[in-house]
């Protein structure tokens, strides 16, 4: 008998894939977030291993008014740093002299993180001082107080140059000789500083 033939088997239909849907549009307040952190990372107010450039110290030597003093800054969050320091003081009068020395610690805010840009310092210090008049002298401890405000240049890579201008206040006792001192001079500072 003639052999049967087999039926090949119909091809099956082709497996059609699920539609891909697009992603959803992030939300408004995703996007202000994405937004804020991207700012962040770019202009210096990132995380504190990104804040200031690197630079979280800066060393400055110079004088505020006539007295020469000398500044360490400490950045402890984006654009404030802690300073402090140690001046030495000496104003001559007609009625006498007026030397020292003193400690202070000051709050400071910088427009650039990497200690540099427009410049404001806040501080109190605690100062020993010597009066003399004539053949007599009297020490004593003073408080004193600072407001100033300037600018930073960055100069050659890590130096740079502070300019500012204020108001300092020592502090009298009653039993102070009297040279013609009031206890307020003006604040005038210029330093040249090292960040690192």
């Amino acid at each position: 008998p003639p052999a049967e033939k087999i039926a090949a088997p119909a091809p099956e239909p082709p497996v059609e894939a699920p539609p891909v849907e697009p992603p959803a549009p992030p939300s408004s307040e995703t996007a202000v977030e994405e937004k804020e952190s991207a700012k962040e990372s770019t202009d210096g107010q990132g995380p504190p291993e990104q804040m200031g450039d690197g630079r979280f110290v800066n060393l400055s030597l110079g004088v505020n008014f006539i007295f020469p003093n000398a500044q360490l800054f400490i950045h402890i969050y984006r654009h404030l740093a802690f300073s402090g320091g140690a001046t030495l003081f000496s104003y001559p009068s007609d009625a006498g002299k007026m030397s020292g020395r003193g400690f202070h610690g000051a709050l400071n805010y910088f427009g650039e993180p990497s200690f540099g840009g427009l410049w404001f310092q806040l501080g109190v210090g605690k100062n020993l001082l010597t009066i003399e008049q004539g053949g007599s002298s009297e020490t004593f401890p003073s408080l004193s107080a600072q407001i100033s405000f300037g600018w930073r240049w960055t100069l050659l890579g890590h130096l740079n140059f502070g300019f500012g201008v204020g108001a300092n206040y020592l502090q009298k006792t009653k039993e102070t000789l009297d040279i013609g001192i009031s206890g307020l001079f003006p604040a005038i500072e210029m330093d040249l500083g090292l960040s690192f």
